[in-house]
């Protein structure tokens, strides 16, 4: 049938070019595009934040600060955002 021509020939294409088949399924689905745009929206807070204490918060600090505004994360996920926008205590 020609479905099935159609996925194979996907199928041999992706094989061809290493490209495991739920990675272009979920490219195309765009899965991580609300995970991104929140991740975007805490690390804005985060970075409100430092500017308003004049970049004394460190991610432990950070941490109570969010939760105060009620977003919950980890010290480690705050970490590493603070890492990616590259802040640092002072």
């Amino acid at each position: 049938s020609a479905a099935s021509d159609v996925y194979k020939r996907q199928r041999g294409l992706l094989d061809r070019f290493h490209i495991y088949p739920n990675s272009y399924h979920n490219y195309k689905k765009n899965r991580k595009a609300g995970y991104l745009a929140d991740k975007e929206k805490k690390k804005q807070q985060i970075l409100s934040i430092y500017y308003e204490y004049d970049g004394r918060p460190g991610y432990q600090m950070m941490v109570i600060f969010l939760r105060r505004k009620g977003i919950r994360l980890s010290r480690t996920t705050v970490l590493k955002y603070m890492w990616e926008l590259k802040f640092r205590s002072v």
